[in-house]
């Protein structure tokens, strides 16, 4: 035998605010901040070697701000900034920044690696967030140590 649940439009509106809310929340406003001035490319010390590798593995939301600067770069840097060995960019080059109030997926920050000329040699998905004056980031943890995401003005 089934019985039926009966929910009143009271509950019905609290258990579908409950469903809907994480997907309904505005990265904009709901994020965590960024803003060690370690974590600024023009930061050149390069020793203590920090990484972005014990970030939440299922990512969150970052805004860059203060000595970190505003955003992620997208040009490629030289090694041994930011306290680490080395520093991320934004991969645009393939696909444009979002437009404003867009969450974009599957956007690339590269770093490169050891000796290798090669600009993009590790890699991580982000995803990213156009929010008019400034930009907030889904960062996941980077593929190795010695990798770190870094901000620029």
């Amino acid at each position: 035998m089934h019985r039926a649940i009966q929910l009143t439009p009271f509950s019905q509106f609290f258990f579908s605010f409950g469903v809907c809310f994480f997907s309904l929340v505005d990265r904009c406003h709901h994020y965590q901040t960024l803003n060690s001035s370690d974590r600024n490319i023009n930061y050149i010390e390069s020793s203590g070697e920090l990484c972005d590798r014990l970030l939440s593995w299922n990512g969150a939301w970052y805004r860059f701000q203060g000595a970190a600067g505003t955003r992620l770069p997208t040009d490629c840097p030289p090694i041994n900034r930011c306290h680490t060995q080395f520093p991320g960019w934004l991969n645009v080059t393939h696909k444009p920044l979002p437009p404003e109030g867009v969450t974009e997926q599957s956007i690339k920050v590269c770093f490169k690696w050891v000796d290798d000329n090669n600009c993009c040699a590790k890699e991580q998905v982000i995803h990213i967030k156009n929010c008019g004056s400034y930009f907030v980031y889904k960062l996941f943890p980077t593929p190795a140590c010695d990798l770190r995401y870094r901000g620029t003005d």
